[in-house]
């Protein structure tokens, strides 16, 4: 069996690897090595008599911070990267909106990356929201939930969702469930102007984007040089 059927095996956070026997459907218990080491077929035993192990690399969950919420193009840019070399990425903006948006409306580039937003017509920057709006964030949790579960995707990009855990409109253990349920091969983004302790504590990369000083003043004066031509 190819590491690719075997994508949808959820992880554990104590196993960095887990080595499976192509000969059966799903791995038994026996097959699972929490050391981390593959568990190998002896030397000098014959292909047709031994069980070829395979190993699934073990997927990071990556947490991006800014202070406002607009900044998080090199995310973007590495998933559009990722997905032009043939990575099947997922992109979900749980707090941004749109016309004909939602799960069912979302846009398709290429054959690698798809990208949905909620089905809203603004932005959510608040944690009240109307019984439609409700409706239409639920309905794209869901839809996420589903989706990291299907093992269909090898880089999930969740825009906004610490936000969204910030203003209580998303249950933070649904969340971490969501985080330690995923195929052990799958690759997570999760982006957000704040991080709880509980993703800090889970995460192997943990990035924070700030814009520089110089930059600002840079771009202060050059509104300035333009209003008074």
């Amino acid at each position: 069996m190819s590491v690719r059927q075997h994508s949808f095996l959820t992880r554990s956070r104590d196993e960095n690897v887990i080595c499976t026997a192509s000969s059966d459907p799903m791995p038994s218990p026996q097959d699972v090595v929490s050391s981390g080491r593959a568990k190998c077929s002896p030397v000098g035993s014959r292909p047709e008599q031994a069980n070829q192990a395979h190993l699934i690399p073990q997927g990071s969950l990556q947490l991006y911070t800014h202070p406002s919420r607009g900044p998080f193009t090199p995310v973007m840019a590495q998933a559009l990267r990722l997905a032009g070399q043939g990575t099947r990425v997922l992109i979900v903006q749980f707090l941004k909106g749109g016309i004909n948006q939602g799960p069912q409306n979302r846009l398709l580039l290429g054959s690698s990356l798809e990208w949905v937003r909620c089905r809203l017509h603004r932005c959510i920057d608040t944690p009240q929201l109307d019984p439609e709006e409700r409706v239409a964030l639920d309905e794209l949790w869901q839809f996420t939930q589903a989706a990291v579960a299907s093992g269909s995707y090898d880089l999930v990009v969740l825009d906004e969702l610490s936000l969204a855990l910030k203003l209580d409109l998303i249950p933070e253990a649904e969340v971490l469930s969501l985080i330690d349920r995923r195929p052990i091969s799958m690759d997570m983004i999760i982006t957000g102007p704040e991080m709880p302790d509980s993703l800090l504590e889970r995460a192997d990369l943990i990035t924070q984007l700030r814009q520089r000083a110089g930059t600002v003043r840079s771009l202060e004066s050059r509104t300035s040089t333009t209003s008074s031509l």
